[in-house]
């Protein structure tokens, strides 16, 4: 049974919906650790399909970096992706994989709920460095190596 679209002063026509096929809708989208599950901030850039950013809501941080304007989002964030879909991508620092998505924007009354799960690419603490400052200036090399080992 196909649906039925009403038009005020003329007659029902079959196979029209009410909603168009790119209405816009809500994403309400976590962000997590893959292996852990534990909530993860991270930078988030979001575009339409003709690649203008989209702003998330609420108040975040930006940055202009790598030709696009990311977000800074504390484990979760909520947008309303427009017809013709979104592309994210999000990424959190060297040792997580970047993580694109594509969301279509297909009717309907509740939100979009997406959780991302970031993956690592390498666990640097369990090999025994710490988290820390990447920029130096001529570094000695026998010194920089243990100045990034951890301590215990």
């Amino acid at each position: 049974m196909g649906s039925w679209l009403l038009v005020a002063g003329l007659h029902a026509t079959p196979g029209f919906s009410a909603e168009s096929p790119g209405t816009p809708v809500r994403l309400e989208a976590s962000i997590v650790d893959d292996t852990t599950g534990e909530p993860l901030a991270a930078r988030v850039a979001v575009t339409d399909h003709e690649s203008k950013f989209l702003e998330i809501e609420g108040r975040h941080a930006h940055v202009q970096y790598l030709g696009k304007r990311w977000c800074y989002v504390d484990s979760s964030f909520a947008l309303v992706v427009p017809t013709g879909g979104a592309s994210i991508e999000i990424r959190r620092g060297f040792e997580t994989k970047p993580l694109t998505a594509t969301i279509s924007s297909k009717p309907s009354k509740k939100p979009i709920q997406k959780t991302f799960r970031l993956r690592r690419w390498i666990d640097m603490a369990a090999k025994g460095y710490v988290k820390g400052d990447i920029h130096a200036h001529l570094p000695v090399p026998k010194e920089a190596h243990p100045q990034m080992r951890r301590r215990t």
